[in-house]
């Protein structure tokens, strides 16, 4: 945790995406890391960003099966039945998990 903060205090974008247009905040999501995805949210990573499916964070979090995960992205403004290009919603993921 420690070195993400100062990872972003040493001016990384919060908001870079990797392989799949995948961001930080869609693998910490999928990771469980809840203080690591507020960090990044609160250094301006974007809740709604949408990979190479277009799904959110949102989609990523139940991967890591972890319930409170994904409350952080809802409570960043994403829409709880938003779809990913296979039009799969939360309850969709969720169940595949």
């Amino acid at each position: 945790m420690n070195l993400v903060r100062v990872l972003i205090e040493d001016g990384t974008n919060a908001g870079v995406q990797g392989i799949g247009k995948s961001t930080l905040l869609h693998m910490s999501s999928q990771g469980g890391h809840l203080v690591v995805s507020e960090v990044l949210l609160v250094a301006g990573a974007d809740a709604k960003a949408t990979d190479v499916d277009t799904s959110t964070p949102l989609h990523w979090a139940p991967q890591g099966r972890r319930l409170d995960a994904v409350q952080v992205p809802l409570n960043h403004g994403v829409e709880v039945w938003a779809k990913d290009g296979y039009q799969s919603t939360l309850l969709n993921t969720a169940l595949q998990v």
